[in-house]
């Protein structure tokens, strides 16, 4: 995707991304979300491949549906959903 910077964590699975902030200026962290959930505990990272049914992609605050939204950060940062084989029935 345009703009969205992806680069090896120097763990054998994890990775960084990188998106453009609200205002253009710089970069910030995206908010991971796993199975709609917001992921503090790094669960992302421990996650196979074969575990991952979706990845959805948001790179900017203004196209990230609402319930993926962190309101509580002035960077306003994009977001990463991850959805597993386990969330789907």
């Amino acid at each position: 995707m345009p703009n969205v910077i992806v680069a090896p964590s120097g763990s054998t699975r994890g990775a960084n991304f990188s998106f453009p902030n609200v205002k253009g200026t710089g970069r910030c962290g995206p908010y991971i979300w796993v199975d709609g959930v917001l992921d503090h505990s790094g669960r992302f990272d421990e996650l196979a491949p074969d575990d991952i049914a979706a990845i959805e992609v948001y790179p900017h605050a203004f196209t990230t549906p609402g319930q993926f939204i962190v309101r509580k950060d002035q960077q306003m940062c994009g977001s990463v959903v991850v959805w597993t084989k386990r969330s789907f029935p």
